[in-house]
């Protein structure tokens, strides 16, 4: 099997991911986002930024998916990743139940001092949660006068997400706000 180097991949490619998103995943997906604006290539993500190939800083102000709680590539996180690795410990074993879940089904009881029954039954898929945190975030942006805007909640769903969350001309209200404000910021 010949050796396969990640970081020489990323350094020598980086910037087809659409070609490679058409030819071999999902073209529809990469026809939407040259539509609207949105094909640009990302370089780099810390915390809630990001930047593209051209070093442009963009704040993410996506919802959703459990990366947004602590940011992307949080130093404790990667630390952790590394640590589990230089461990070498069985993972994803069918007949065995695994250290590090019990671990972190015991953190999690003491972090909140909760029975396991009342943990196992306060678990929120997340879009309650993700509707508190938008309606805080956009009750912040208004008292800080940078712009007004609202969440839609999807009633039929009962949840928030990304694609009902804020309507285009509320994003493009943001975006001029952030532009005024600060013009290391682009949306």
């Amino acid at each position: 099997m010949s050796s396969f180097d990640l970081k020489k991949e990323v350094a020598e490619r980086l910037g087809e991911n659409y070609e490679l998103h058409e030819k071999y995943i999902n073209p529809t997906l990469v026809k939407v986002f040259r539509t609207i604006g949105f094909d640009r290539v990302y370089a780099k993500a810390k915390g809630q930024y990001l930047w593209d190939k051209e070093g442009n800083r963009y704040l993410d102000m996506l919802s959703g998916f459990g990366v947004y709680s602590i940011g992307r590539n949080h130093p404790q996180v990667a630390q952790v990743i590394r640590d589990v690795l230089d461990l070498d410990l069985p993972n994803m074993v069918q007949m065995d139940c695994a250290f590090l879940a019990g671990l972190l089904a015991e953190a999690l009881v003491k972090l909140d001092e909760l029975t396991f029954d009342e943990l196992i039954f306060s678990i929120d898929p997340g879009n309650d949660e993700v509707a508190r945190v938008c309606e805080r975030a956009s009750q912040t942006l208004a008292e800080s006068g940078i712009v007004e805007c609202s969440v839609y909640v999807n009633a039929s769903r009962q949840s928030a997400s990304p694609t009902d969350a804020v309507a285009e001309n509320e994003l493009l209200a943001l975006g001029r706000a952030f532009e005024d404000r600060d013009s290391d910021f682009n949306l």
